[in-house]
């Protein structure tokens, strides 16, 4: 009984997440290698190791894609974040 909630499964699409704010965080190195045609190393966020490089303009046109079709993944530019805020 109940959800196959594996991402994988087929009920992924009707029902987990339906009711979530998905977001993805970016930094300037993601962005200046966007700007430059660049690739991207994606990181452990165990250890830090770069596991994965990717096309950041490639990936930055599918996150669009993606939020143009369902609205999600927002972006949350990380640094500027920071940059902006008003207590260290």
């Amino acid at each position: 009984a109940g959800f196959d909630m594996d991402l994988g499964g087929d009920d992924i699409t009707s029902v987990q997440y339906q009711n979530a704010n998905n977001s993805v965080r970016v930094n300037d190195e993601f962005m200046t290698a966007v700007e430059t045609a660049g690739k991207f190393g994606l990181r452990s966020r165990l250890t830090g190791e770069v596991i994965e490089e990717v096309e950041a303009k490639s990936l930055f046109r599918k996150m669009a894609e993606a939020a143009w079709a369902c609205a999600d993944p927002g972006i949350q530019y990380d640094d500027t974040i920071n940059n902006w805020h008003t207590c260290p």
